[in-house]
């Protein structure tokens, strides 16, 4: 049995009233044997430096006084061995592969554990064997289904995974443990689905590849916008909107893009190309850092007025205009705030971070569902609306279209009071 991990060994007795702890390295911890009818200890084999391998020993039988376990999920734990008087701190980063080795660990304390688990002293000082190289492989990329790796698992220290083409129907549930994972690619398969904790346990996230998929469906029938707001709830999470900066959903028979992705306040590149999109959310136009968007082969009626809040250098738009009469048009009404619009506002404006766990789930319904100014202020009920036809050139440095268009397109323009529409007025809106 062995783990790779990061190994701190802290020497209790070496000064006495005091401990010493030693430098964190990483390293490699087994059970097993000198020799073949010999006793059992942990095997401490440090990270060969200078071409010098190190490995101690600590026996096993009556000489372990406790193991802490107390943090083990976080992938923590610590082993104090009675002689020497050392305490073992490990830092694992898979929790299931240390909880393993502790298992393991308890059954040979207790005479339990099957030889064929048990490692030599001379395999260990094979330097092949010491740290597999799976350990530190960053890019994986699996091209077939035969390579898939179903019961191993995927390296824990994967940054980069492509599972690209493999017409996989859902999202595998194991690549959540990959706490460094960086780029995210499942384009080309059949998934219908997101796991919601997508959004919270990917830290380090910066592109994630979804196209040609079937986000937009369920089971196998088209949705509509109600049906798939709970599908969309992975956006929410916490560390994908500062950390996600390329997101790909083209070709998955939107209908409807969720109002959720303006949360990605990191975001700087955004394809929904090749798909039945019918409208834009509001949101999308307070996106602070969105540079690349590609719009191209949609059945877009109007585009938000908050969109002309952008600054983009690409814009593609090419086919994605359904065939209707540009004209322009005016109304709406305003009214007195409630207190729920006003907190709602304050929520928003301010960039609050909020979930069901936070605030009731019908309120984060109700701020999900906001409107964006002109002014990139929110607003909700109480809105002023107002149609007209404006030039794509102020919104992108690039627009890329088809032989047909023009670079003008018809906005549904939202504004949060009666004064934004008279500034607005005098700009030229």
């Amino acid at each position: 049995m062995k783990l790779v991990c990061n190994v701190e060994v802290n020497h209790r007795g070496l000064l006495a009233g005091s401990n010493v702890a030693g430098k964190k390295s990483q390293s490699c911890l087994s059970i097993g044997k000198q020799n073949k009818n010999d006793e059992l200890f942990i095997f401490l084999q440090s990270k060969p430096r200078n071409g010098n391998q190190m490995i101690n020993k600590y026996k096993i039988d009556g000489n372990i006084e406790t193991v802490f376990t107390k943090f083990i999920n976080d992938g923590k734990s610590t082993i104090r061995i009675k002689e020497p008087p050392v305490d073992l701190n490990i830092k694992s980063n898979d929790s299931l592969q240390l909880k393993s080795f502790l298992k393991a660990l308890h059954l040979g304390f207790n005479k339990q554990l099957n030889n064929d688990t048990v490692i030599k002293l001379k395999d260990l000082q094979s330097k092949t064997n010491s740290f597999p190289t799976s350990t530190v492989k960053k890019k994986v990329f699996v091209k077939s289904k035969a390579e898939y790796p179903v019961l191993e698992g995927f390296p824990r220290t994967t940054e980069e995974l492509h599972v690209s083409g493999l017409g996989r129907k859902s999202f595998d549930r194991q690549i959540l443990r990959l706490q460094s994972l960086r780029i995210l690619d499942l384009s080309n398969n059949a998934i219908t689905s997101i796991p919601k904790e997508l959004g919270n346990v990917f830290a380090h996230l910066t592109e994630l590849n979804l196209a040609s998929n079937l986000l937009g469906e369920i089971a196998g029938v088209q949705n509509t916008y109600h049906s798939i707001k709970n599908k969309w709830l992975w956006l929410n999470g916490s560390s994908i909107t500062t950390s996600l900066r390329l997101l790909d959903l083209s070709d998955n028979t939107l209908k409807y893009l969720p109002k959720q992705v303006g949360k990605l306040k990191g975001l700087v590149t955004l394809k929904v190309s090749h798909n039945q999109l019918e409208s834009l959310p509001a949101s999308i136009g307070v996106l602070p850092r969105l540079k690349y968007l590609d719009l191209s082969v949609n059945n877009l009626k109007s585009l938000p007025g908050s969109f002309r809040n952008l600054r983009l250098d690409s814009l593609n738009v090419s086919k994605s205009f359904a065939s209707i009469s540009l004209a322009e048009s005016a109304g709406g009404t305003c009214f007195i705030m409630s207190l729920k619009e006003l907190s709602a506002r304050a929520v928003v404006n301010n960039r609050i971070y909020y979930d069901a766990s936070i605030v009731p789930a019908t309120l984060v319904d109700y701020m999900d569902d906001a409107n964006f100014c002109m002014c990139g202020s929110s607003c909700f009920d109480e809105v002023i609306s107002k149609s007209a036809i404006k030039d794509l050139r102020f919104i992108a440095s690039s627009i890329i279209s088809d032989a047909q268009s023009t670079n003008h397109a018809l906005f549904n323009c939202t504004f949060c009071s009666s004064r934004c529409v008279n500034n607005f007025k005098k700009r030229g809106l």
